[in-house]
């Protein structure tokens, strides 16, 4: 199957909220080892509910948004994630609802029967004054 460029960088955005609870951010910094080191007070900031903060990189998880939310007629079977980066914006709050958005921004084909990489960006967007938390860069190789 053959990938229709302009139907691509066409497609509407791939939206999804999320609500989430200080519950949420402690399970993520425990997720990611935090609390290993149990003597070291700087990650009691992460784990307990005094005064949370939220790691950074849950701005990588929240909300979520699968390439398969995009209807831009990928056989999902076919493709392999090759790359993802983050900018982050602003702190991202321990508790709150966020909407993420993610959108194909570039395709670059490859070659005749070497795919395409498709290029998405993902924005984290604060519910509560729509700030922008982060901004993710992620491509896929589409064979």
């Amino acid at each position: 199957m053959a990938l229709n460029y302009e139907t691509l960088l066409a497609s509407p955005p791939a939206i999804k909220h999320q609500a989430y609870e200080a519950r949420d951010s402690i399970i993520y910094a425990l997720g990611v080892g935090l609390g290993a080191e149990h003597e070291d007070e700087r990650q009691l900031r992460y784990l307990w509910e005094r005064d949370l903060l939220a790691l950074p990189t849950s701005a990588s998880t929240l909300a979520w948004t699968r390439f398969a939310d995009l209807d831009i007629g990928m056989t999902y079977t076919k493709i392999v994630h090759a790359e993802q980066r983050m900018v982050i914006h602003k702190p991202v709050p321990p508790t709150g609802s966020v909407t993420s958005e993610l959108r194909v921004k570039d395709v670059v084909d490859r070659g005749e029967a070497k795919g395409a990489m498709i290029y998405f960006e993902r924005k984290l967007i604060d519910d509560s004054d729509k700030s922008v938390i982060s901004t993710q860069i992620l491509s896929i190789l589409a064979r």
